[in-house]
């Protein structure tokens, strides 16, 4: 009726009206960031280029975290502080090996490893090197976890680590040993941290088909695992579920953004948030609703508000 339409209007505007500060948020960042990472290396020049490492891995491992003590402390603040408005802290510069962390990939003649595809096959033929860059990256991360939970203590609920990828739509992006080998030792070290400093749950973001190292996430000491890429190889919810929703919190899911809520008819989107929903609430616990990725332009309005619908009637009934 004429109230569920004029719910639907103000929920629109408030998504689109979202959406166009966000954007452009991000778009003076990132030109502020462009031009500063270009004085940065006109300055530095290190040596090495696309394909060839940093002289020192502690200068690679500037390029993932601000630097940490009383050189720098509003750095690491000012990221929480815009993190804190959403619930989510990012913890700076405890994304190990994620590629989306190194800046200025756009530079002709770059420092250091800045290629996507070296970044993952390092972590095969430089092996020590690598793990000498986490180790220096570690350390700063751990020193920013200290100050932010001296800093804002409770008022924090969950922690984003790391957005580092370890899957692809038809498997592991790595090996389960890779995996156990490279960054595992890392994750373990930040988890523990937080959780012996503070009641933050940690959160970890890895697309793709991870279903095999979910088990290694926890372990890890990761409590909620997004987005829980349903639409990707043995990423089957039931299952995922049933193997793994007693000790992790899925953060995600909600509807495939790769098909669904794309490209099917509203009804199809209402019937597969309800679907996800009864399948990782069936107990009432242990799962976050949230689409799988990204609403990309090409979604119909109708089928962003169907989902919604269908999250708003899961809720009531």
């Amino acid at each position: 009726g004429t109230s569920n339409q004029q719910k639907d209007s103000t929920m629109l505007v408030a998504l689109t009206t979202f959406a166009f500060i966000a954007a452009l948020i991000y778009l003076v960042d990132e030109r502020r960031n462009r031009a500063a990472w270009i004085r940065y290396e006109r300055v530095r020049g290190y040596g090495g280029t696309a394909r060839t490492p940093f002289r020192r891995a502690k200068d690679e491992a500037t390029y993932f975290a601000p630097v940490p003590g009383s050189r720098a402390p509003w750095r690491v603040r000012a990221v929480a502080q815009w993190s804190i408005v959403l619930g989510l802290m990012v913890i700076p510069g405890a994304g190990f090996g994620d590629i989306a962390l190194v800046p200025a990939p756009f530079m002709k003649d770059p420092k250091g490893i800045r290629d996507v595809e070296e970044w993952y096959v390092s972590t095969a033929i430089r092996k020590d090197y690598v793990r000498e860059v986490f180790e220096h990256q570690c350390t700063v991360a751990e020193e920013n976890i200290r100050q932010l939970i001296d800093f804002f203590g409770d008022r924090i609920d969950v922690a984003f680590i790391t957005g580092t990828d370890f899957g692809t739509q038809r498997g592991q992006f790595i090996s389960t040993d890779a995996y156990r080998e490279m960054y595992k030792p890392y994750h373990i070290r930040v988890n523990s941290l937080i959780h012996e400093r503070s009641k933050w749950k940690t959160f970890i973001h890895s697309c793709g088909s991870v279903f095999d190292l979910v088990e290694e996430f926890i372990e890890a000491g990761f409590d909620i695992l997004n987005p829980v890429q349903c639409s990707a190889a043995c990423m089957e919810p039931t299952e995922l579920k049933r193997r793994y929703g007693d000790n992790i919190v899925f953060w995600g899911g909600g509807v495939d953004t790769q098909k669904t809520l794309p490209f099917g008819a509203p009804d199809e989107v209402y019937r597969q948030v309800r679907e996800r929903i009864d399948i990782f609430f069936e107990d009432s616990t242990g799962f976050v609703f949230n689409a799988i990725h990204n609403v990309t332009s090409n979604v119909p309005t109708e089928n962003i508000l169907a989902m919604f619908r269908a999250l708003d009637d899961a809720r009531k009934s």
